[in-house]
């Protein structure tokens, strides 16, 4: 599957191009940054998922079409595929079922 998939790379664009559309890509840059980083522990994962999924949904709020929204479902994917290529043996990538 790998990170090119709806929930890798098409969901790393979405983001990015909505956060262009509304001059938040310093901001995006920022919080990538933050929720990619390993956390220490599940406590420390969870909030950096839940901290990463608030700031997707300030920007979702921006998109007038509903289906063109960075979706919040993409999220564990995502900061996950990056915690594991710092730790897999701790952090395996969450597919949704």
């Amino acid at each position: 599957m790998g990170f090119k998939g709806i929930n890798g790379q098409m969901f790393f664009n979405i983001l990015y191009n909505t956060a262009q559309s509304v001059v938040r890509t310093p901001d995006l840059d920022l919080e990538i940054k933050a929720a990619i980083k390993e956390p220490g522990s599940i406590s420390e994962a969870a909030k950096s998922i839940s901290r990463f999924k608030a700031f997707v949904e300030s920007l979702s709020r921006f998109v007038e079409d509903r289906k063109t929204a960075p979706r919040r479902g993409s999220i564990p994917f995502f900061v996950s595929y990056f915690w594991q290529i710092k730790n897999s043996t701790k952090w395996p990538i969450y597919y949704n079922p």
